[in-house]
């Protein structure tokens, strides 16, 4: 993080620096890493917000930006509408599709988050930059199930082509 930090100052209008250094909170979130809860979500808040403010424009900033307001400070609908906006602008975002798959998950969505996670492993497979690592959310095959712990009652058979495992986790 100490690089973003130095690329804000640097240049406070650089967008893709506020939308990295809002991600590195929600890995800090994701990983456990959280040392002090309600300041962590402050600065995850004012990074995201001065991310999607000043990039407009660009995918990649608005999936970050948005994933960050809905996963650590728990505005789902602000940030999915963010992730949203991503998706118009480059429907081909692979992470942004991934992102998306999750906010509909906490937002209890389940049908769009299946169809974004399909879709986003469809794009993946045919993506020679997207490894293993950007099939988060995903399941190992047919015979395995994706649980949901939002929704601890619904279970959903993954379709061919998907790889990789990870389990949602409800944010706040």
């Amino acid at each position: 993080m100490p690089t973003t930090i130095t690329a804000i100052r640097l240049d406070p209008d650089f967008a893709s620096a506020y939308g990295l250094a809002s991600a590195c909170y929600t890995f800090r979130k994701a990983n456990g890493w959280v040392i002090d809860r309600e300041q962590e979500i402050a600065e995850a808040t004012k990074l995201a917000r001065c991310a999607v403010e000043l990039g407009k424009d660009d995918a990649l900033v608005l999936s970050s930006g948005g994933f960050s307001l809905a996963y650590v400070t728990g505005e789902l609908e602000h940030g999915a509408a963010l992730i949203d906006q991503a998706l118009v602008l480059n429907p081909n975002e692979v992470r942004a599709w991934v992102q998306s798959g999750w906010a509909r998950i906490w937002l209890g969505d389940l049908e769009i988050a299946i169809e974004h996670l399909f879709l986003k492993c469809d794009r993946a497979d045919r993506e020679p930059n997207y490894g293993p690592e950007s099939r988060n959310g995903s399941a190992p095959g047919d015979e395995e199930l994706v649980r949901i712990p939002a929704a601890p009652s619904v279970e959903c058979s993954a379709g061919p082509g998907i790889s990789g495992s990870s389990v949602a986790r409800q944010p706040g």
